[in-house]
């Protein structure tokens, strides 16, 4: 046991294990005193009030997981904050998915630097009036529907308040220090009151009511703005941020790229689910790196060809016909054009970094265009009408291929893939040969996996089978089955 000094707290950390069963494991000690103590998933209906006798305590927990995936534990079920005015030290203290409807029992934790409240049920921000030293307070997922009572939290620096029913931005005018400041999914119809925050530089106001971007001229230093599932028809606003790394809009009103000239340093920029029908407006963002424009109305790849540093380019389920415009991307590692219109795979040359290439759902009847994608690891054509597995000699270094779903006969052309550790190939009408020989793998894993009793193994082998998915093998060499899979084990634990 760990050596506790005073008696007093001997004494009630050994109550506290005998009443809700909390091993060593749970509490800290530091010069003989108890400092931190976790009281998470312990069945608590409210704070013990012998923890009045840990006056040197720092840190305390009464969190509940709302994932018990592995074993049964009792949730924390808190209604009310008391019992801890002796508990001056007290520099964290968190009641994430509890059941707390009011701010209060908070007057003596003067140093009280991080509060959270995730998931309660609070009504109101009140009684903070003592919590000057605060920098992190979370209220998110709550019911609160004012931004009040924060004037004496001069040096909060994160404060994180989503997922409640606020209106309206206001009763930041002290927190000059905060840096984030997260508001999405909130009712907000407009942004303002934020100039007395210029240190900002996380901003979160996504899944609002917002129409317009505006009145953020003072907030220079923003480097993450967060802007998506609102009602917003325009880009603009944005000409003083010249460090912002990322920008999100996704899911607004926006149809036309523009307003985004002064935005050198902008690295990634999600422009996703709006009515955009061209691709344009980007020629000024020469450290852009990646680009999100899936679900939009975009019928053809233009405009990218400033964009050097591109390393991730999203189009999918847009109405492109054609792959094209993609010849200065040759820093390209990730392209998605999955649910497009798109009959022929072209247009690649170019892309010799490229890494992942998904072009699931289009209508795809050939494997041709990729003899220069030499780094290619990730391959998707699931969905296609493609009759015949070819054109991937070459791709050496491939480690996962997604086929199923197409017209494919026979598992062939796969000889030289010699990295390959994934293939899908359900949903192919393969011929009574090849669906033979999966079977008759699939059997033999299973089989020499029970011989090891590798238990684990033969549930993974049982899916494996069931989705007809022959992970590490190379199918055409179905008769050194065996012998490959032994290797194959040979760096997994034996269970035997």
């Amino acid at each position: 046991m760990k050596k506790i000094k005073d008696q007093y707290e001997r004494e009630a950390i050994k109550e506290l294990k005998e009443k809700l069963e909390i091993r060593d494991s749970n509490f800290d000690v530091k010069e003989g005193h108890i400092i931190e103590l976790h009281l998470d998933d312990c069945g608590l209906k409210e704070i013990p009030k012998t923890l009045e006798n840990f006056p040197f305590l720092q840190k305390l927990y009464f969190d509940t997981d709302p994932v018990k995936d592995l074993y049964y534990t009792p949730d924390n079920e808190i209604s009310k904050i008391e019992n801890l005015d002796n508990l001056t030290e007290l520099t964290d203290l968190t009641f994430c998915f509890n059941r707390i409807t009011k701010l209060e029992g908070l007057k003596n934790l003067t140093n009280l630097r991080y509060l959270n409240l995730l998931n309660n049920k609070v009504t109101k921000i009140e009684g903070l009036e003592n919590s000057s030293e605060m920098i992190n307070l979370n209220l998110m997922s709550n019911n609160i529907k004012k931004l009040e009572g924060l004037e004496n939290l001069t040096k909060l620096e994160r404060l994180y308040i989503n997922g409640n029913k606020i209106k309206r931005i206001e009763g930041l005018e002290n927190l000059s220090q905060l840096q984030i400041l997260n508001l999405d999914s909130n009712k907000i119809s407009k942004i303002e009151n934020l100039d007395k925050a210029p240190n900002l530089k996380i901003l979160h106001l996504g899944k609002n009511k917002i129409r317009k971007i505006e009145n953020l001229e003072k907030l220079s230093q923003v480097d993450d703005l967060e802007l998506s599932m609102n009602q917003i028809p325009k880009i603009e606003g944005l000409s003083n941020f010249i460090i912002l790394r990322r920008l999100w809009l996704d899911s607004n009103k926006i149809k036309e790229i523009e307003g985004l000239d002064n935005l050198s340093q902008l690295e990634t920029i999600a422009l996703s689910r709006n009515p955009i029908t061209k691709i344009e407006g980007l020629d000024k963002l020469s450290n852009l790196n990646t680009l999100f424009l899936y679900g939009n109305q975009i019928k053809r790849i233009e405009g990218l060809n400033k964009l050097s540093q591109l390393k991730r380019l999203d189009l999918a389920n847009c109405r492109i016909s054609k792959i094209e415009g993609l010849d200065k991307l040759t820093k390209l590692q990730s392209l998605s054009l999955i649910g497009n219109q798109i009959t022929e795979i072209e247009g690649l040359e170019k892309l010799s970094e490229l890494k992942k290439l998904f072009l699931i759902g289009n209508k795809i009847k050939k494997i041709q265009g990729l003899e220069n994608l030499t780094e290619l690891k990730e391959l998707s054509l699931n969905g296609n009408q493609i009759m015949k597995i070819e054109g991937l000699e070459i791709l050496s270094k491939l480690k996962q291929l997604n086929l199923y779903k197409n017209q494919i006969t026979r598992i062939e052309g796969l000889e030289n893939l010699f990295e390959l550790n994934y293939i899908r190939l359900n949903e192919n009408p393969l011929n009574e040969e090849d669906q033979k020989i999966k079977k008759k793998m699939a059997k033999e894993l299973v089989e020499i996996c029970r011989k090891r009793k590798l238990e684990t193994l033969v549930r993974e082998v049982d899916i494996l089978k069931a989705q007809m998915n022959m992970k590490g093998l190379k199918l055409a060499d179905y008769q050194h089955l065996e012998k490959e899979i032994e290797e194959l084990y040979k760096k997994i634990k034996d269970f035997s």
